[in-house]
This record gives C-alpha cells, sequence and structure tokens, in this order.
C-alpha cells in the first residue's frame, strides 16, 4: 500500500467548512457505542451503491481520528506499517532533524538496517518510539502537576 497524506491545508474554503462540520458531527453524535468494557468506539455505516456497510469499529475509530486532526489544520499520513523509511521520512514522522534521527539510530532507541550505505527503519518502530516518548512526556508533566499540587502552587 502506497502512503497517502491528506492535506487540510490543500482544500478550499468551503471543504475546510465541511470537513469542521464533519468532525464536530461526528464528535457530537451518538455514534460512541460501549464495545467492551470501558471502550467507547464510534459506530459508522457507510452506503455503497445503495447498499449499507458497517465499518468496524477500530477502523471508524482511525476515520474519527483522522477526520478530527485534519480538520485542525494537520496534515495525516496513512500508510502501512511494514513500510521502510528513509532517514529523512523517519525525521519528518518523529519532527526532528535528520542528524537527530540518526543519533538515535547508532544509539540504538531505535532499531535500523542498511541498504549499501543507507540506514533504513521500520514505519512501525518509529512510531512506536514516538508513542513511548509520548508516554514519557505525559508522565513527566503529571509529576510536575502532582509536584506543584503538593506545594499548594495552585495548578
Amino acid at each position: 500500500m502506497p502512503t497517502l497524506t491528506f492535506d487540510p491545508d490543500r482544500l478550499g474554503d468551503e471543504e475546510q467548512r465541511s470537513l469542521r462540520r464533519l468532525a464536530d458531527n461526528l464528535q457530537q453524535s451518538d455514534n460512541l457505542q460501549q464495545s467492551g468494557p470501558g471502550e467507547n468506539r464510534p459506530s459508522l455505516r457507510l452506503e455503497i451503491e445503495g447498499e449499507e456497510q458497517a465499518v468496524p469499529g477500530r477502523l471508524a475509530e482511525l476515520f474519527l481520528e483522522v477526520v478530527t486532526e485534519a480538520a485542525k489544520g494537520r496534515s495525516v499520513t496513512v500508510g502501512n506499517s511494514d513500510d521502510e523509511l528513509t532517514t529523512g521520512e523517519a525525521a519528518e514522522l518523529l519532527n526532528v532533524s535528520r542528524p537527530y534521527l540518526v543519533e538515535l539510530l547508532e544509539e540504538g532507541k531505535i532499531p535500523f538496517h542498511k541498504v549499501g550505505t543507507h540506514r533504513r527503519v521500520r514505519r512501525e518502530d518509529v512510531l512506536s518510539y514516538r508513542d513511548k516518548m509520548r508516554e514519557e512526556a505525559e508522565d513527566a508533566m503529571q509529576n510536575l502537576a502532582d509536584q506543584a499540587q503538593t506545594k499548594g502552587l495552585g495548578y
């Protein structure tokens, strides 16, 4: 599967308004149904050539996320998790410089292999690293908020 990118900046004004309305409607709809203990997943249905089709829960959740991010003006890229990326593509995905990404690779923080003299990384490994860094950042922020609360700093 090729990597596809949706850039909301390339939409016209009417298309951008339509996208924001879609995101608002999805967020406010009753389409969030309990799918398991503690899980809310959107329930979406498509009409294809007059026949209604249910969209599986995780795919509907992904659609909701894509629409929500695009409505905020952010580009969204969808690709196969087995895709191999160049160091430039991986750096862009992490929003870091290519030299910094190469440092991460050489330090063993993200697995890679070489094709000739060029480094290649799996998209799945880059996304896993990104998720791990986000979790660590959220934990650090929570720790700071807890300390501020304990010291009565009013946060």
